[in-house]
């Protein structure tokens, strides 16, 4: 048999595990001794691995609409995503997003709801008249089986704000898998 540097095979198994011939990795200090796992204890660490995106909602038009809003409104161009988050995992519900404020300063809001537009993660920064206000909040969800839908909204407290967005900066709404629970 053929050694290849940092992989080891001894020819008995040693530890009871599923296979005839086990395997160590790593070189000098960080060698584990020969035969000293199970392959079940690897796919379960493989399991426990985030699985990466779940759902994506992009608004990049090619032209800024600069669409305006003064009350709480879902953002133009973001879809409601539904899905259905496995009990055992946890996610991350990420928004990305560009604001201005046209008229007075005021305060925005940017949300993630459920359907019934019931707010589950809020952020709020003040905007000067004429300011650009860069989006980025993040959401952790254990999962819970059922079906949910969530969707991204916007408001502009005492004065008229706008959507932002272009090609070269879109909105995003991200659901990922990030793990076990």
């Amino acid at each position: 048999m053929t050694e290849q540097p940092g992989v080891y095979h001894d020819p008995y198994d040693q530890d009871g595990g599923e296979f005839s011939i086990h395997h160590t990795l790593g070189t000098d200090v960080f060698q584990a001794a020969a035969g000293n796992h199970k392959h079940a204890d690897i796919a379960a660490s493989i399991t426990a691995l985030s699985k990466g995106k779940v759902a994506l909602s992009v608004w990049a038009p090619g032209v800024d609409p600069a669409t305006a809003f003064t009350a709480v409104t879902d953002v133009t161009g973001l879809a409601a995503i539904t899905w259905t988050p496995d009990s055992t995992r946890m996610y991350r519900l990420s928004v990305f997003g560009l604001t201005s404020q046209i008229t007075n300063a005021a305060n925005q809001s940017l949300y993630i709801t459920d359907n019934s537009n019931n707010v589950v993660m809020q952020t709020n920064q003040t905007a000067p008249v004429g300011a650009f206000l860069s989006w980025n909040m993040v959401y952790y969800l254990s999962g819970v089986g059922v079906a949910l839908t969530h969707k991204v909204r916007v408001l502009s407290g005492a004065a008229s704000g706008t959507m932002r967005a272009l090609t070269t900066y879109p909105w995003y709404f991200l659901i990922e898998d990030i793990g076990l629970a």
